[in-house]
């Protein structure tokens, strides 16, 4: 089962948090953020963007391997 279900089947839920906070982020980089989003990039593959959100946030940090642990 991935981590995912297995999140989804927990006995105790998270708690929702505010998706309209900002906190951690520069406004530069929810621009630079929005203005990937707005781009035609469907045909990208979702880890691929992922790995351009990790550029966008941690600007100097090498990436992990992987998004997934």
């Amino acid at each position: 089962m991935n981590q995912l279900r297995e999140h989804q089947r927990a006995a105790e839920s998270c708690e929702i948090g505010d998706g309209s906070l900002m906190e951690g982020i520069s406004e530069a980089q929810w621009a630079q953020l929005e203005k990937q989003n707005r781009k035609k990039n469907q045909e990208k593959h979702k880890v691929d963007k992922w790995f351009d959100i990790w550029r966008v946030i941690f600007p100097s940090r090498e990436p992990p391997d992987t998004p997934c642990k």
